[in-house]
This record gives structure tokens, C-alpha cells and sequence, in this order.
């Protein structure tokens, strides 16, 4: 996730050492090229044994609002076997993150829906004073549709966005990011032969 603040870019990114095993990194840069990694690596951990976020963690969306950053950050219990669900922190400046007490934020569906083992939100916009959300979903680790949710009415109960039938994306559609332009959301998303 990158985002700018009109003189530096913030990066925050995953890594790790061994595969299925990441923590959250941070890099800055001027130029949006040459990048400088902070000197406290990683900037957020996984979870503990026993935790939801347990297997690996990475950057989903962030959010400044002048005196704090907000991170959306998916979590999986083992690796990208799932279940992979959505956590919530917040840091005054990009390097000291806070977890939320009640994560997470944007659990797995009920048995037998579309998002009932992967639920990762990877776009955020703030809108009054709450928050609209595009995540990406799925009942399996090859198909994935995305899905919204919002900080007042909690998510839709189908997709809002499915493959499509023939093309390109007719596997899968994941990673969604999403801007407001005026009144208009503009969302740009991967799409494949549904291996992630």
C-alpha cells in the first residue's frame, strides 16, 4: 500500500523470511523510485500462536487523516489456507502501530457463503463519518469475487462484483482498489485463472 502526503511517499508492505510467514514493513521516498526502508523492520507483526492473524499478515488499505494513520491489514490463521480475514490498526506516525482489541473487523462468512473462508479488504474511502469498504472474497483459494461493506451497515450478503462469464477475468476477480472521483467510485481490480 502506498499513499502520498503531497512531499514523501509511505509504503507499507509484506516480508518475511520464510514463504506463508510475513509481517508488515515500511519504506519511505521522495521520488516514488529510490526507497528507504525504516530501520524498525517489520513496523507490525503477525499474531501470536492461537491468534487469528497467526500464519502471515500484509498491508490491505491505509488511510492519514492528519494526525493518524489507519491500516486495514489481512490476516490468515495458516498461511493462505485460511481462514484470511480483515484486522484494524492505527499509528500516529507509519512506524507504531496499535492493533484493534476486537479484531477483526471484517470476519469470514458464515459455512457456505462466497466469502466464507477468504474476506480481505484491500480499499478503503471515508465518507462522513464512517467508512465504505471493497474486499475480496471467496469459499476457495482459486475463485474470488469482490464484496463491500460499510462502518454503518456491515457488508452486503452477495457480491458486488463477480467474474465475468468469458475474458480475461472469468476465473476470478480480487484486489480492488477504489477511488471517489466526485460522484462517481472508479475501481481498478486483478483478475486470472483464479491462483493467487
Amino acid at each position: 500500500e502506498v499513499i502520498f502526503d503531497g512531499a514523501m511517499y509511505h509504503m507499507w508492505y509484506a516480508g518475511g523470511l520464510v514463504f506463508h510467514q510475513s509481517d508488515i514493513g515500511y519504506a519511505t521516498s521522495t521520488d516514488g523510485v529510490t526507497w528507504h526502508k525504516h530501520p524498525a523492520k517489520p513496523v507490525l507483526l503477525r499474531g501470536a500462536p492461537g491468534e487469528w492473524d497467526v500464519g502471515h499478515i500484509q498491508p490491505g488499505a491505509v488511510l492519514w487523516d492528519g494526525a493518524t494513520y489507519h491500516m486495514w491489514y489481512g490476516g490468515c490463521v495458516s498461511g493462505d489456507l485460511g481462514p484470511c480475514q480483515t484486522g484494524y490498526a492505527t499509528s500516529p506516525d507509519g512506524v507504531n502501530w496499535v492493533k484493534y482489541a476486537s479484531n477483526p473487523v471484517l470476519t469470514v462468512g458464515d459455512a457456505g457463503t462466497w466469502d466464507s473462508l477468504v474476506a480481505l479488504v484491500t480499499a478503503v474511502v471515508a465518507e462522513g463519518e464512517g467508512f465504505r469498504y471493497w474486499y475480496w472474497g471467496g469459499a476457495t483459494t482459486s475463485s474470488f469475487a469482490i464484496g463491500y461493506a460499510s462502518s454503518t451497515d456491515g457488508k452486503w450478503p452477495e457480491p458486488v462484483f463477480w467474474p465475468r462469464t468469458r475474458g480475461w477475468d472469468r476465473f476470478m476477480v480480487a484486489f480492488p482498489m477504489v477511488v471517489q472521483d466526485g460522484g462517481v467510485y472508479r475501481m481498478w481490480y486483478s483478475g486470472g485463472p483464479g491462483v493467487c
